[in-house]
């Protein structure tokens, strides 16, 4: 069950939704707006759409169509899929994000209703100015044509660079020459040697890359740093305590990744500290995302996107660019990201 906006988008589509886990199935407008719910392959067997559509939040065409070949054992069982009627979609652009777009998305949703099924809507459909591609913005799955995914199209994980800093820095080495490139790199010890960040983005940073220009951040920070800081109190929504008490605020980062979810998270989270708490809080939002590409996991958007959202919002943002192949722990890594909002916000405490 979608929830949300969805039902809403299924309705203009010209469909009727169908109510999983329940034996009914009332209007759209019943349930629209309500948050989307966990639901089990038995009760989408119970249900047996006459249309599916694989439109995952955060994923883009290619990786939903992926998904949907990995199901096949799942997906395979339902009469949509007999009936050659189930499709992926790209659920990030035109189904997760609130946005005019979803007026595209309830497009899409026409055309894979009806097409095969009433030409003369998938023709009228296929007219409008606003009028999705099959390709590009969705696309048919066929078990019987489609083999089913596998992993031999994973890329090689490059050696690891990473080692190669830790064993010049325990040899007290000032520079190392990175495999993949030649080049020659400063350690973690060149830099502290010369006292300040210089304001380059470099790999080994270790004063948070305070001295990079706040527009070129998302662009150039190799290592965790605020992509986003208020002006007021670098790491604070709500003001620190006027009742006398010198105790730092308590600060709850959050994991953002710039969809929906990642949103009404921050707003539950603010709702129920509110609730719970008359002590003023704080919250940092924390994301990370390729080293390379600057591209975040499965939403599939720029980080510079989420440093708008985060301004936006007028809540900080910390980025932990994520290098490729190598040997540190991703949870360490993320503790990286921590210890900056943590040396920010107490760091005259």
């Amino acid at each position: 069950d979608a929830g949300h906006w969805i039902p809403g988008m299924i309705e203009a589509a010209g469909c009727e939704c169908v109510k999983i886990g329940s034996e009914s199935s009332p209007s759209p407008n019943s349930w629209n707006g309500t948050k989307s719910k966990q639901v089990t392959w038995e009760d989408v067997y119970r249900a047996d759409p006459d249309v599916v559509l694989v439109a995952c939040c955060g994923f883009d065409l290619e990786r939903n169509v992926k998904d949907a070949l990995g199901a096949s054992d799942r997906l395979g069982k339902l009469r949509a899929a007999r009936e050659n009627r189930l499709y992926a979609c790209n659920g990030d652009l035109y189904f997760a994000r609130p946005g005019p777009l979803l007026l595209d998305g309830a497009n899409v949703a026409a055309q894979c209703a009806f097409g095969g099924f009433d030409e003369r809507v998938t023709e009228a459909v296929g007219k409008l100015k606003f009028s999705p591609k099959q390709g590009d913005a969705w696309e048919k799955i066929d078990f019987t044509r489609d083999s089913a995914v596998t992993n031999g199209d994973i890329e090689d994980i490059p050696e690891c660079w990473a080692k190669l800093h830790q064993e010049a820095c325990s040899q007290g080495e000032l520079s190392y020459a990175d495999s993949a490139t030649g080049y020659h790199v400063f350690t973690e010890l060149a830099h502290k040697k010369r006292g300040k960040c210089c304001g380059s983005g470099c790999r080994h940073c270790p004063y948070n890359h305070e001295n990079v220009k706040d527009h070129l951040k998302a662009d150039k920070i190799l290592q965790p740093a605020f992509l986003y800081q208020r002006t007021d109190m670098a790491s604070m929504v709500v003001p620190e305590s006027s009742n006398g008490n010198t105790d730092p605020p308590i600060i709850n980062i959050l994991f953002f990744s710039g969809g929906k979810d990642s949103f009404l998270a921050l707003r539950r989270l603010v709702a129920q500290q509110s609730e719970n708490s008359a002590e003023p809080f704080g919250i940092v939002l924390l994301t990370t995302f390729d080293a390379t590409t600057r591209i975040i996991a499965h939403q599939e958007v720029h980080i510079s996107n989420v440093v708008k959202q985060a301004a936006a919002l007028d809540v900080p943002l910390v980025g932990v660019p994520m290098h490729r192949g190598t040997s540190e722990p991703y949870v360490d890594r993320v503790r990286r990201g921590i210890d900056v909002i943590a040396s920010t916000v107490w760091k005259d405490k």
